[in-house]
């Protein structure tokens, strides 16, 4: 169940890669590629980009413990 969970929000997160990606692309082809009317395009872009950002943070948030422990001796 809970690798089944991982394996989605591991294929929607690819998805969203991938729309990202061709989103930047889009908006990097210059402005007559760009009319006004797809300003909500460019909304949803900065949108996007937050939610990327978000996402990379709470990615990198991870709790340790680290103990210590004798020498085995071994490598």
């Amino acid at each position: 169940e809970k690798e089944e969970a991982l394996r989605v929000e591991e294929l929607q997160n690819a998805e969203f890669d991938r729309k990202l990606a061709q989103e930047e692309v889009w908006i990097r082809q210059g402005i007559k590629a760009r009319r006004t009317r797809n300003e909500g395009r460019v909304r949803a872009l900065k949108a996007m980009r937050r939610e990327r950002g978000e996402r990379r943070e709470v990615m990198g948030t991870a709790k340790m413990q680290v103990e210590e422990a004798s020498r085995s001796g071994r490598v």
